[in-house]
């Protein structure tokens, strides 16, 4: 059995178009409550890392500096000061997952999480894969989960997801100065000036927190001992026409 780390990321989104969603404070507050180590060791259990930014940091390449920070305490606060103080008054609300028994288990755990850290009451919905993204892509829910393999270690694709023209970008969220900057760092060809360039919208991401990351994903694979040139690599790829067979040892 080999685990080997994969670019992408688990992320929750929000629907920022309904109330009270439509308050970054409220979504940091949701963010900052969520106990990653838990959910990575205790639920997700297949040694994914937990995730502070939506994009994968690559050892050598682009890191993301601009990270969620707080504490409970802090949520609480950002909680009370959005006019829900305890989780009082605050509209009923629905998470939203594909049928899937790990999504599940996810799933649960930020429900209690939200319940124990701020006083709320979430009910959760879970939907087939294909229905799943229909109503997704209809606007039609609150919180959902979602996560991301991107075909390339550049971060630029995770960005995409979250432009204001995206058909990706179930959130509705819609942010101006992110537009510009992602398009600034499509047209950059030096590695420092385009990393600074990530490093802005990583800030835009950790202030709004359209999307709520708390995992990097990993790849499980049996491989047996007479597979020989299999190679583990951060985007589960090889060149399969190398990929052969040895001897029984």
């Amino acid at each position: 059995m080999r685990i080997t780390p994969r670019v992408g990321t688990h992320y929750l989104i929000f629907n920022v178009t309904r109330a009270p969603f439509n308050d970054a404070r409220v979504r940091r507050a949701l963010a900052l409550a969520l106990d990653r180590t838990q959910l990575v060791e205790a639920v997700l259990r297949s040694g994914e890392r937990p995730a502070y930014a939506l994009v994968y940091p690559v050892e050598g390449e682009y890191q993301p500096k601009a990270v969620l920070t707080g504490s409970f305490d802090e949520a609480r606060q950002l909680l009370a000061d959005a006019g829900y103080p305890d989780g009082r008054g605050f509209p009923p609300t629905e998470y939203l997952y594909n049928t899937n028994e790990r999504n599940r288990d996810v799933a649960e755990a930020v429900q209690q999480m939200w319940r124990r850290q701020l006083g709320l009451a979430v009910t959760l919905r879970n939907e087939e894969w294909k229905v799943f993204l229909q109503t997704r892509l209809r606007g039609d829910f609150q919180i959902s989960r979602a996560g991301w393999l991107p075909f390339t270690p550049v971060p630029i694709e995770m960005y995409e997801l979250l432009l204001s023209t995206s058909a990706f970008n179930d959130t509705k969220w819609k942010h101006a100065a992110f537009d510009e900057l992602y398009w600034s760092a499509r047209r950059t060809l030096e590695p420092g000036a385009r990393h600074a360039l990530y490093d802005r919208m990583d800030t835009i991401l950790r202030d709004e927190m359209p999307v709520v990351p708390f995992a990097y994903y990993t790849r499980i694979r049996l491989v047996h001992p007479i597979v020989t040139n299999w190679t583990d690599n951060i985007l589960d790829a090889r060149p399969w026409e190398s990929v052969g067979f040895g001897n029984a040892p």
